[in-house]
């Protein structure tokens, strides 16, 4: 989720960061407690401190402690043992190329571009509602016509956010994923 918008870093909750990250609060808050990139933004009564987080500086740091971590493994090592962990590491870059020509992962880049893509989409859906919700309105009597106009409206702002699903995903991965249009949300209210 940490999408990229235009040079600026999404920040999250710890909620969404957990959720997005998919480990557990506790296990954030410990990864936080260890150094994890964050950002302090308020202490409130009875609920401490509230925090906001990069996803993608998070995964960056994760990335930098199993890196070191396996270089003071290999401290120690004998070259047969060197040869035969080499042969165990290319195994397994061979299991996550073919994993990805299958589909079932993603790198992380790409995850971020389509991430930001659909955000803008929310968000030039969410900046041309007032504008293209009220010529719908304006002419319109009656409070429950208007009604039902508002949450049609609410309804596919929501669709939009929800297009996050994997299915969303691997689409928007395995073609070219481009700015949105602002004007092409609007057009379909």
């Amino acid at each position: 989720m940490a999408a990229r918008l235009k040079g600026a870093t999404r920040t999250l909750t710890m909620t969404e960061a957990a959720a997005v990250l998919n480990i557990a609060g506790h296990t954030l808050k410990s990864w936080i407690d260890q150094g994890c990139p964050h950002q302090k933004i308020a202490v409130t009564r009875g609920r401490g401190i509230e925090y906001q987080i990069d996803v993608g500086a998070v995964m960056r740091w994760r990335e930098k402690r199993a890196v070191e971590a396996l270089s003071q493994q290999f401290d120690d090592l004998t070259a047969d043992e060197a040869r035969r962990r080499k042969l165990i590491a290319e195994a397994a870059l061979i299991g996550l190329e073919l994993a990805k020509a299958k589909g079932e992962v993603a790198v992380i880049a790409d995850y971020e571009k389509v991430r930001g893509t659909q955000y803008a989409r929310v968000r030039a859906r969410l900046l041309a509602g007032p504008v293209s919700v009220s010529a719908k309105v304006v002419h319109l009597g009656d409070l429950n016509a208007v009604k039902l106009v508002l949450e049609s409206w609410a309804d596919e702002c929501l669709r939009e956010l929800s297009g996050f699903a994997a299915e969303s995903l691997a689409s928007g991965l395995s073609g070219d994923v481009g700015e949105p249009e602002a004007g092409a949300a609007a057009d379909s209210l």
